[in-house]
């Protein structure tokens, strides 16, 4: 169907516009996905403090600080506090929670739902 005005086919144009938001879709599902992914990998990391036993009156000694691989890290730093004992001293913003980034993921899930409704 041709617009009377413009002479431009108004058919082929429906099926561009189509094919456009179909593309667009197919981009917002893989942005989502990988958006899940990077999130899932953010919230699972993890830091272990390792010891050569558990707790008890005989505890065990400290052996190394390691990450969600099992790989060595410098992490935290030791401290001989006032009292005579000594820590092993984490920023609060590190330990606080578990997945940190819980609030960006939300914000960028957010901003995609946004956009795949055209942004209005």
């Amino acid at each position: 169907m041709l617009h009377p005005n413009t002479g431009i086919d108004l058919g082929r144009e429906v099926d561009e516009v189509r094919k456009e938001n179909a593309a667009l879709r197919a981009d917002l599902a893989a942005a989502n996905a990988q958006l899940a992914e990077k999130e899932e990998q953010v919230c699972k990391a993890r830091v272990d403090v390792v010891f050569d036993g558990p707790p008890s009156h005989e505890s065990g000694r400290f052996v190394e600080v390691e990450n969600s691989e099992g790989v060595s890290i410098n992490f935290g730093k030791w401290v001989h506090r006032p009292d005579g004992y000594w820590a092993l001293r984490f920023d609060a913003a590190l330990s606080s929670s578990p997945c940190r980034h819980e609030e960006e993921a939300k914000r960028l899930r957010e901003a995609v739902e946004w956009a795949s409704k055209g942004g209005t």
